[in-house]
Formats: C-alpha cells, structure tokens, sequence
C-alpha cells in the first residue's frame, strides 16, 4: 500500500510540478507590507556543485521533501534515498553517471521506472512523453540480462538496464545506469 502511495505520489509530482531543468532556483519572497522582494540564494545539499546543481532542480520539481544524502564509496559520489530507490550521482568530464537500484519484482520495476521518468524530466525539459515510453519498452524487453546502451532524448542516455533476476536462489533488485549530458563537472567540457 505504501509502495502505491508513493508512485501515485510521483506521478502526482510529474504532472503538476515546474521543471528547474538543470538550473538552480533561485526563489523570490514578498515582504508583507512593503514592495521589496529578496532572493534567497538555494540551500547546499552536497559540496559538489554539479551535483548540488541537480538536486536543487529535483527539490524545485517538488520530488524530495524529506532529502536523505549519504557519501557513496568516492568522494565524488553521493547517494540520495528517494521511497525504495537508491539513486547513486557522479558528476564526470562527460556528465553526470546516476545509478538508480530499486528492490526487486514488478514493485521494484515499477518504482525505478518512476524516478528514472523523474531524474529524466528534471534533466532534460525537451523529453517528452513518447520518449520516456519508448524508454520503458526498451527497457521492459530485458526480462533476464543487462541491455545494451540507449539514447532516451537529447541529455539523457541509458548506459544499461539490469532487470531483476534470480541468481542461485538469490533474487537480484534493478538496477539502471545512465549518462546525463547537460550536467558536467565544474571545470569540464563535454
């Protein structure tokens, strides 16, 4: 039941949510009384500020409201928890490596598939709902190995897909690996 709560709600989000598209927000407050506005300068989630970059614009989509960040296995890498999702980000030369692993079974499915349409929308504006599904079709296809590498739109591509599979009575959970383009590390080109 919790797990259906959570994907109505990150439907729910997609739909009615702006899109910060790889900008950081910058929000702009009235104070009562008077006609001045102040900006207010986005909040620092992780010290990468690439990274930093991308989060800002999930929370500006509304998609975090309790952030759980955690440091990944380099210093480089930083983990966020979104539901039953692990979503692992590396900003790099060629953009941005996110690893999303979900739990395993049709639930699991269902969940990546949520945050990979998320993570897409929020990068890439010009991603259209056509693209995601064909994404997800091509994604669906591999029911017991990893898939080859996909482009889904412009700044965004599938490196792979590993559906969840039994391994000597062990059942493994999804796993997706994709590049975003538009968001390199600070002092890199594409």
């Amino acid at each position: 039941m919790l797990k259906r709560l959570l994907l109505l709600t990150l439907c729910v989000l997609l739909l009615v949510a702006p899109c910060a598209c790889g900008e950081a927000a910058e929000e702009e407050e009235s104070t009562p009384g008077t006609n001045q506005t102040q900006k207010t300068v986005p909040a620092t989630y992780v010290p990468d500020e690439t990274i930093n970059r991308f989060i800002v614009a999930l929370k500006t989509r509304g998609a975090f409201k309790n952030l759980d960040i955690l440091s990944g296995t380099s210093p480089d890498e930083f983990v966020v928890l979104l539901g039953e999702c692990r979503i692992s980000l590396t900003a790099g030369k060629r953009g941005m490596a996110v690893v999303v692993q979900a739990d395993r079974g049709e639930t699991g499915q269902k969940n990546l598939f949520a945050v990979f349409s998320l993570l897409t929308q929020v990068a890439d504006k010009s991603c259209t709902e056509a693209q995601l599904e064909e994404a997800f079709a091509f994604m669906k296809q591999y029911t017991d190995t990893a898939s080859p590498s996909h482009r889904v739109c412009n700044e965004v591509k599938i490196m792979s897909y590993s559906p969840s599979v039994k391994v000597g009575g062990t059942e493994t959970g999804h796993r997706l690996d994709l590049l975003i383009y538009n968001y390199v590390a600070a002092g890199q080109t594409q």
